[in-house]
């Protein structure tokens, strides 16, 4: 009973523990572009290469998890987050920091894949939706801490010593999950992997994982990196107000996971997926257009959130395209593939921002036009999304 509460519970940890390396490049953005010499391309190569590393690193820890114990694969990508980050401090040269950025997403692939191995294996099914909902809400107040909090802490530290401070807190949780979270054993070995299996590549799976990977672009193009520049460049607004405002993205997040959960009870998930990228089209809009006020942004920014939350419903609509012995291998064929679009939105980002600076030398407007792509690719996404809603809604009425 204590083996099994004290894993769940280091690994709830982590995984708020990687949220705050993941968000990290967002509170210390013009440090590390100062360090390494960066142009916005550079940044958003550094920015995405993280999502790079934990796609890849997807089914190599999936495998870890089912032939060792979970606290030794946990422990180690703990270590290995760790590591990455401390690329930032003791290198100046921008290829171990891209290398080091890349160690941090393979690191931080495994806290949410260990959290659902372990969940799944903790508890009893009826606990299941509990646990892994208190997780990610633990998790996400990682992302919280990220915000204003961490820009305190840089203020008081200076953002190498603070790093440190991460660092540090990293290798004391690593240290922890080894020595006093439970073994866990595991109730079955990969045999084979059936990953080319044209029921996980099946057309409909993959249409609608690359549709909602459209649609990632305020949470995992904005909020992980570029949302306080953002809202300093063209909203004027010092750090600490715009590092809390970035945050309730996040914030909104936390909500949107149970809400839109429970909807999915009573709406269709295509449809839920369309209206969340309609409101988020409006409310990323909406901010744009750089003249509304800095408390009206913070409600926008918590729908923004909210309906961030997409993600978890697009998931299980894709799955269900597949037979149901296939639904775990296929749930992370999805998932690789909406995280893979954080790497293609922060590069987009960079490169649009760098041409930017080609039409006008005015940093306000230059955001304006490199974020103008996230409402751009939410457009391409919910029109995607109105046409299988429509086709599958044909197919039944012809049944």
């Amino acid at each position: 009973m204590f083996n099994r509460y004290t894993l769940w519970a280091f690994a709830s940890i982590f995984y708020a523990y990687q949220y705050i390396l993941r968000v990290l490049p967002n509170a210390i953005n013009s440090e590390i572009v100062n360090k390494f010499n960066m142009g916005a391309t550079e940044l958003g190569q550094f920015s995405g290469i993280y999502y790079l590393g934990y796609v890849l690193a997807h089914i190599p820890i999936g495998i870890m998890l089912d032939k060792l114990s979970s606290r030794i694969v946990l422990s180690l990508m703990c270590t290995l987050t760790c590591l990455g980050t401390a690329s930032l401090v003791f290198s100046d040269h921008y290829i171990i920091a891209i290398l080091g950025r890349f160690l941090v997403g393979v690191g931080s692939s495994a806290a949410i894949i260990g959290l659902f191995k372990i969940t799944r294996e903790s508890f009893e099914e009826n606990k299941y939706s509990t646990f892994m909902g208190i997780a990610v809400t633990i998790g996400l107040s990682g992302a919280i801490f990220g915000g204003l909090p961490l820009e305190m802490l840089l203020k008081s530290f200076g953002w190498q010593k603070s790093v440190l401070i991460l660092i540090g807190i990293g290798i004391f949780t690593s240290i922890c999950i080894l020595i006093f979270a439970g073994g866990n054993k595991n109730t079955q070995a990969i045999s084979n992997i059936q990953i080319f299996s044209k029921d996980i590549f099946h057309p409909a799976l993959i249409t609608i994982s690359i549709l909602a990977g459209l649609m990632v672009g305020p949470l995992e193009g904005f909020a992980d990196v570029w949302s306080k520049r953002f809202l300093q460049e063209v909203y004027s607004l010092p750090p600490e107000n715009a590092s809390f405002i970035a945050s309730q993205i996040f914030i909104g997040m936390c909500f949107g996971a149970s809400i839109l959960g429970y909807l999915a009870r009573f709406i269709s998930a295509p449809v839920i997926v369309i209206l969340s990228g309609i409101i988020m089209t409006g409310a990323f809009g909406l901010s744009l257009s750089g003249s509304i006020s800095p408390t009206t942004i913070i409600p926008l920014f918590i729908s923004l959130g909210a309906f961030s939350a997409y993600q978890v419903v697009a998931i299980s609509y894709a799955v269900t395209k597949v037979p149901a012995s296939r639904a775990g291998v296929a749930s992370s064929v999805a998932n690789m593939i909406i995280m893979a679009f954080g790497y293609v939105f922060h590069t987009v980002i960079g490169y649009a921002h760098d041409y930017s600076s080609k039409i006008t030398n005015n940093p306000k407007e230059q955001y304006l036009i490199s974020m103008g792509i996230i409402p751009i690719a939410l457009t391409i996404a919910v029109s995607g999304f109105i046409v299988i809603y429509l086709r599958d809604k044909h197919k039944l009425s012809v049944k």
